[in-house]
């Protein structure tokens, strides 16, 4: 078996089968300057087929969600770059927990990147307003449990047996397939 794991998109199991659950809410906003670090979760995210948008610095990260929150699309999980330009991640979670304060926007999952790893990082993460704290370069296996924790929270399926959750993929080679919740 290959070691090498592929997370799918999420599913949501009924008595009838097993269906695909397309809500607007499960997408993902990455706030990244550097296309290097961009690139391997464009392609995951892209792989499991999950929604998501690109946003260059904290400023472009706060008209996204602004956005997105006036089109009924909210993003589900932000992934904020700490260090940028124009506006850092730090500044933008602020901004965005403001918008969020004083209008009836639903709280994103906001989840701090950065590649120094020193003590208290992911404190200093949380105390600017962030939920959680990944360091880069990103374990893509972290990252999709991440996700996967917060859109099996948005869970609100109600042709779901009682206490299922989403169920994601994991193809171990092209032909085993272990199903993890």
């Amino acid at each position: 078996l290959s070691k090498r794991k592929r997370w799918c998109k999420p599913v949501c199991v009924n008595s009838e089968g097993v269906i695909n659950v397309q809500n607007k809410a499960k997408k993902v906003l990455i706030v990244e300057d550097s296309q290097f670090n961009i690139m391997p979760i464009q392609a995951k995210l892209k792989r499991c087929k999950i929604p998501f948008d690109i946003a260059n610095n904290g400023f472009m990260a706060l008209e996204r969600y602004s956005k997105a929150m006036e089109n009924g699309e909210p993003y589900a999980v932000i992934l904020m770059d700490l260090e940028m330009p124009i506006m850092d991640g730090r500044e933008a979670t602020t901004e965005i927990r403001k918008l969020e304060k004083d209008s009836e926007y639903s709280r994103a999952f906001i989840c701090g990147l950065s590649a120094y790893t020193g003590n208290g990082i992911k404190k200093e993460c949380l105390d600017y307003g962030m939920d959680d704290y990944l360091s880069k370069p990103l374990n893509m296996e972290s990252m999709m449990q991440m996700i996967t924790t917060q859109f099996n929270k948005l869970q609100n399926c109600n042709d779901c047996w009682p206490g299922s959750s989403f169920l994601f993929f994991t193809l171990l080679s092209h032909r085993s397939l272990v199903i993890v919740r």
